[in-house]
C-alpha cells in the first residue's frame, strides 16, 4: 500500500468519512485539522478559544499516538485560530506550546482567521516523523528550519520594514546548517498581512530568490500581526535535482508571472501548488460560484496529479482555503464537494475560511502533497 491511513475513533470523527485523521507516507505523518468536536461533530466548548485550543492540541497528540508516533516527533504545527482585537498573541503561543512536551520544537505557523463556521475558534494540524533517525533543527533570526531524512519544513517571518536580503541570508544559513539549500525547497506559501490582488515588488523579489529551481507556490492573506509577511517552505533533500520532474505554470495559475511551476516531483515527494479557478467567477457572484469553483479546482488537481501517473490515492495532505462568510451551509457544501473527489480512505485534509484567496474572482485555492514510493 502506498499510504497508511489512521481512521477516526468513535469519540472524535468528522461527518466526511473520506478524510483520514492521519496519513503515513513513508516515515512521515500528516494529520487533518483537529477540532474541538465530539463523535457527532458537536463543538464541546462553543466560543471558548482557551478550552478549544487545549482540547484540539490534545486531539492532535492523540492522533499521532494512534498512528504510532508522539508529539516529540512533531516537525510542523499549523494553528488556525479566530481572535478579536484584544487578543494577546504571545499568551496564545504560550498556551499552545504548553500543550507540547518540553523537548518538542516544531516549526509553528499561526494563521489568524476572521471567522470559522459553527462556533469553532481553533483548528490545528501537523506533520510528524516516525522512526529513530535524528531530527536536524536550526533557527537564525527570522528563519527556522527542520529536517528529518529527506523532508524539510521551515518558516521565515518578516516585519514590513525588514531587510529582505538579510532575511534571505538567514534562511540560507539555516538551511545550510541542516545540510540543505534553497535548491531543496519545492513548495512555498507566501502570506501577507496586506496581500494585494497583484504581487508587489517584495513578493516578486521573493519569487526571484526562490524559484531558480522548480518550486510550487500558494499566496494567501495573513491577519495583521507583528510579522506582516511570512514564508512557509517545504522541500525534499534528495540531492538529485537532475531527476526532478515538473510542469511549467499554466493559466489560470500563471496570473502573476512569478516563475513558479504547477507541480514538482523530487524523489518520493510530489508537491502541487495552489490551484485557482478565477475564470469561473467572472460571470457569477460569490457564493453562487463556490460549487462550480470547487469542482474545477478539484478536477484541475486531478489533472496535475495525472501528469505524474498518480491520483488522490497517493495524496497524503490537502490544504484548502476558501473565501467564506461564516456560512455553515457554504462550509458543508464546500467540504462535501471536495471529499467527493477523495477515495475512501482519503487524505488528511484541512480547510479554512480566509478573507480572499489572492485573486479577486477566485473563491478557493487548494494545494497538496503526494507520496510516490519506489523513486530513486
Amino acid at each position: 500500500m502506498t499510504l497508511v491511513y489512521t481512521p477516526f475513533d468513535d469519540s472524535y470523527k468528522p461527518s466526511y468519512r473520506q478524510v483520514s485523521r492521519v496519513v503515513r507516507a513513508g516515515e512521515m505523518l500528516f494529520t487533518c485539522g483537529q477540532l474541538d468536536t465530539d463523535g457527532n461533530g458537536v463543538v464541546q466548548h462553543p466560543g471558548d478559544l482557551h478550552a478549544q485550543t487545549i482540547r484540539s492540541m490534545r486531539l492532535l497528540c492523540e492522533a499521532l499516538e494512534q498512528a504510532g508516533s508522539d508529539a516529540r516527533d512533531l516537525l510542523h504545527l499549523h494553528v488556525f485560530y479566530r481572535a478579536d482585537t484584544h487578543f494577546d498573541e504571545a499568551e496564545f503561543d504560550a498556551l499552545v506550546q504548553a500543550q507540547l512536551p518540553h523537548d518538542c520544537c516544531p516549526v509553528t505557523i499561526y494563521q489568524r482567521l476572521d471567522s470559522f463556521p459553527k462556533v469553532v475558534e481553533v483548528e490545528v494540524d501537523g506533520i510528524a516523523r516516525t522512526g529513530t533517525s535524528p531530527t536536524q533543527r536550526y533557527k537564525q533570526g527570522p528563519a527556522q528550519v527542520i529536517r528529518r531524512d529527506d523532508f524539510l519544513v521551515g518558516r521565515l517571518d518578516l516585519e514590513r520594514d525588514s531587510d529582505v536580503q538579510m532575511a534571505l541570508d538567514a534562511l540560507d544559513a539555516s538551511l545550510e546548517e541542516i545540510g540543505a539549500s534553497r535548491a531543496d525547497v519545492c513548495k512555498v506559501r507566501y502570506l501577507d498581512g496586506e496581500l494585494p490582488m497583484d504581487p508587489d515588488g517584495l513578493e516578486t523579489l521573493f519569487a526571484n530568490a526562490l524559484s531558480s529551481t522548480p518550486t510550487v507556490y500558494t499566496r494567501l492573506p495573513l491577519h495583521q500581526s507583528p510579522y506582516t509577511r511570512r514564508l512557509e517552505v517545504y522541500g525534499a533533500c534528495s540531492r538529485q535535482v537532475a531527476t526532478d520532474h515538473y510542469a511549467a505554470c499554466s493559466l489560470p495559475r500563471n496570473l502573476w508571472s512569478l516563475g513558479y511551476v504547477d507541480w514538482v516531483k523530487r524523489g518520493n515527494w510530489l508537491f502541487v501548488g495552489g490551484q485557482l479557478a478565477p475564470e469561473t467567477a467572472s460571470t457569477h457572484h460569490f457564493p453562487n460560484a463556490i460549487a462550480e469553483q470547487v469542482n474545477q479546482v478539484m478536477n484541475d488537481t486531478v489533472a496535475q496529479l495525472a501528469q505524474s501517473d498518480i491520483g488522490f490515492a497517493q495524496v497524503a495532505k490537502v490544504n484548502a482555503y476558501y473565501r467564506g462568510k461564516q456560512d455553515y451551509d457554504d462550509w458543508v457544501r464546500n467540504v462535501q464537494l471536495r471529499c467527493d473527489f477523495y477515495p475512501q480512505p482519503g487524505p488528511a485534509s484541512t480547510g479554512v475560511e480566509v478573507p480572499h484567496v489572492g485573486h479577486q474572482n477566485a473563491a478557493l485555492v487548494l494545494d497538496c502533497i503526494a507520496y510516490v514510493p519506489g523513486v530513486a
